[in-house]
């Protein structure tokens, strides 16, 4: 068993997880929704800096095809980019990041939760198991990051490999067929079926 560390010992749960229908639906997480881990830059960005911020921003372009995929697919999306240790580290909540995340354009109520920090789980692979094992979840669940799924511990998971560049056209309709493959039954019922 792997020991939390002081960062995650002081989160407690109902700051990491939002009920299904996010802000303003409470309720138990719905297993049969598909779920998306969701990294952030390189993802809803091109990783490049604004000069006045001094910092990746969101990019409306990719936070437009996010939005496709979560409308199209009714997935809810758990964030497991770097940007989770606003939560972990305590500067917010997840209902905090849900409403940052919104007031950059992303759909509402569909943030579930964040991923555990790499000093608990290492391996970002190891961490969606963790989440999804924490809960008793299935897998009907994706992937979305620009990592290298070696590097990152999920290869052989369902992922997209996302272009630094950030979401476009073709990868958010490659993303919509896997999690469509799962939730239609196209797909066998184990991790790594369509990775």
């Amino acid at each position: 068993m792997i020991e939390p560390t002081s960062l995650d010992q002081r989160v407690p749960s109902e700051l990491t997880t939002i009920g299904a229908g996010g802000l303003d639906g409470p309720g138990p997480l719905i297993k049969s929704r598909p779920l998306i881990f969701l990294d952030i830059d390189g993802v809803l960005n091109g990783h490049g800096v604004n000069l006045h911020s001094e910092c990746c921003g969101i990019s409306p372009s990719c936070v437009g095809h996010l939005n496709r995929i979560l409308k199209e697919t009714g997935a809810r999306y758990v964030v497991s980019s770097a940007w989770r240790y606003l939560v972990l580290g305590g500067s917010m909540t997840c209902r905090g990041m849900e409403y940052l995340l919104r007031t950059h354009g992303v759909m509402k109520d569909r943030m579930v939760g964040v991923t555990c920090s790499d000093e608990l789980v290492p391996s970002r692979g190891a961490q969606v198991w963790q989440w999804l094992e924490a809960r008793g979840f299935g897998y009907n669940f994706c992937i979305v990051d620009d990592g290298d799924p070696v590097e990152y511990g999920f290869s052989g998971m369902p992922h997209v490999t996302v272009p630094s560049v950030g979401l476009g056209w073709d990868v958010s309709e490659t993303i919509i067929q896997k999690i469509r493959s799962v939730s239609d039954g196209k797909a066998e019922e184990k991790a790594g079926s369509f990775a």
